[in-house]
This record gives structure tokens, C-alpha cells and sequence, in this order.
């Protein structure tokens, strides 16, 4: 990891993105809070993330992806556990024969992209994303929150679409109605969740 921080630091650098002052201040503010070396740059405000994600993409070759307008495959989802896409801002795309496609937030990370390699028996190729869109689409895909935000839709088409409901209608949607789907959804994510 340190060695892919430095190269990242010293591309930088040599970009005259930031200075050395600001390099050594950075790793001191990554080794303290245990962040990755972009977003300690970003937080100290001496980069911007669009500025990284440019250097990234242009000087390193490494496609870029926008996680609003992707839909990645659900298959390739399931082979990566939830703790490590979030622990490495990593999410599984898509496949092609032996090799997967992974949006990262680093995708300099080698110790992340090795450790994926070795679980998924797969040669990964790695893209550049937002960090902001890799935590919504792991929240999306992994926390089922795609399915809280499809409940809720579905609660408001529902009441716009109801007209005076009789007494039988209120019972029937009191015990199979959506605000009760959502509710079970809720708790049995909580369940789940260990809360």
C-alpha cells in the first residue's frame, strides 16, 4: 500500500498538482486516520476528487465509470462479501470469462486488488469511480436499500392510485399492504444487519 501511495504522491508531485510539503503532510494525515492517500489529500483540501480522478484516468490509463449510470451484474455481486467491498471501496461490475471488471475508489490499491483476485480466482481490471457513488451503490446492491427506495415508490403509486377504499379494502391492505411489506423489509434487514 505505501509503495502505491507514494508513486500516486509522487505523481502528483511531478503534475505540480500539490507540492512535496503537502505529500509528507498527507501521509501523516493517512497514517493517523487510516484513510487512503487521495481521500487524505481531499480532506486536507489539496486536491479536489475530480482533479484526482483526472490524474488518474489520463496519467495511469485507467478507465473511469460513473456508478449512477451503471448496472452491475447481481451474479458478480454475490462473489464478493459486503465488508470487503466496503472496507476497500471496491465493487464487482461485470465479467468476462476470466476476468472482472471492479469500480474503485484506488484503483492503485494492490494489496485490494490482489486480495480480490485471490477470492474471486479472477484476473481483475480495475476502473476509477466517485467515492460518494461507491458507497451508494454498495449501500444499493449489498444493503438491499434499492428495496427500501422501491417499496417507498411503490407506497406512493399506491395511495395516489387508491380512491375512498370500503371496509373490506382497508382490512386487505391493513394485513398485505405495502406499508406492512415495508416494515417486515425493515426489520428483517435489521435482523439481518444484527441490530
Amino acid at each position: 500500500m505505501g509503495k502505491k501511495n507514494v508513486l500516486l504522491g509522487d505523481l502528483l508531485v511531478e503534475q505540480k498538482l500539490i507540492t512535496p510539503e503537502q505529500l509528507k503532510q498527507a501521509l501523516k494525515h493517512q497514517q493517523e486516520t487510516g484513510k487512503l492517500l487521495g481521500r487524505a489529500l481531499i480532506d486536507l483540501k489539496f486536491i479536489d476528487e475530480k482533479t484526482l480522478i483526472k490524474v488518474l484516468h489520463e496519467k495511469l490509463d485507467v478507465p473511469y465509470v460513473s456508478l449512477r449510470n451503471y448496472k452491475a451484474d447481481p451474479e458478480v455481486i454475490k462473489l464478493v462479501p459486503e465488508e470487503f467491498a466496503r472496507a476497500h471501496k471496491v465493487l464487482p461490475l461485470f465479467r468476462v470469462n476470466r476476468k472482472l471488471t471492479a469500480a474503485m475508489v484506488n484503483p492503485m490499491d494492490v494489496v485490494a486488488i490482489d486480495a480480490l483476485s485471490q477470492m474471486v480466482k479472477m484476473q481483475i481490471e480495475p476502473v476509477i469511480c466517485d467515492e460518494k457513488d461507491i458507497e451508494e451503490a454498495i449501500d444499493q446492491y449489498y444493503s438491499g436499500a434499492g428495496s427500501l427506495q422501491d417499496m417507498a415508490k411503490d407506497i406512493s403509486v399506491e395511495e395516489a392510485e387508491q380512491e375512498q377504499p370500503n371496509e373490506y379494502v382497508l382490512r386487505r391492505e391493513a394485513e398485505e399492504g405495502p406499508v406492512v411489506k415495508l416494515v417486515n423489509l425493515i426489520l428483517s434487514q435489521a435482523v439481518k444487519e444484527g441490530a
